[in-house]
């Protein structure tokens, strides 16, 4: 009687132990269940994530293209090479250029702004804003922000990237990506134009011939060291 007793006794504790093994198992899963993150419906990608069309509306610069400049630790130009135009028969409003770096840009160079304005002659300007007499009087240039401008069809516009020159060494970049939206729709499309400086201490870049003239009437940006 004694042995069937320990063994009622350790049955009934087995038993407990198992209930209570339960109890804290159960507790656990809800416990995980309360916490686990809610992941994306079978509908597709959140908004935020949703890839923005590629646009055709802009002509762009010839693939491949890019200047490349020596500059002067310190020194900054406003590179205003190429531009873009509205060949489609709608017109578009610009939200953004961002241009891509490539490599150097810790070290060696930074960009300052990125502006745009009607078509005018190309050049890397060392007056602010942009200002050359090319046969006439000085023309200064009327840069404005990205953002909100407007381009009929035809349409041309130059963009104005101001860079400066930091540690001696090299600082690139590839492309820009410019968004556009064309009624309500967004789009964007890649400009590959790239950009190359060449910091060397030493350097000593002059106005242009058709900046000299002009520069009383503008600011002339830093020569560097």
């Amino acid at each position: 009687s004694l042995k069937a007793s320990m063994n009622t006794r350790t049955l009934k504790q087995a038993s407990r132990a198992a209930l209570l093994l339960a109890a804290v198992t159960v507790s656990f899963s809800v416990s995980c269940a309360e916490e686990a993150p809610s992941l994306p419906s079978a509908g597709g990608d959140p908004p935020e994530l949703a890839r923005v069309p590629k646009g055709h509306a802009l002509a762009t610069s010839a693939p491949d293209t890019w200047t490349r400049v020596p500059m002067a630790p310190g020194q900054e130009i406003i590179e205003v090479m190429t531009g873009v135009t509205n060949r489609s028969r709608e017109p578009l409003t610009l939200e953004s250029i961002r241009v891509r770096k490539a490599s150097g840009f810790s070290h060696h160079g930074e960009i300052l702004s990125v502006r745009v304005g009607p078509a005018f002659t190309g050049a890397l300007y060392s007056l602010s804003p942009p200002t050359i007499r090319d046969g006439g009087p000085c023309s200064k240039e009327r840069l404005t922000r990205v953002s909100g401008y407007v381009l009929k069809p035809g349409d041309r516009i130059m963009i104005a990237t101001r860079y400066r020159a930091r540690a001696e060494g090299l600082f690139k970049t590839t492309a820009r990506m410019i968004r556009y939206t064309v009624g309500e729709q967004l789009y964007e499309q890649l400009d590959t134009f790239g950009f190359r400086g060449d910091v060397r201490r030493g350097w000593r870049r002059e106005l242009l011939a058709g900046e000299m003239p002009c520069a009383p009437t503008a600011t002339v940006l830093p020569a560097g060291r």
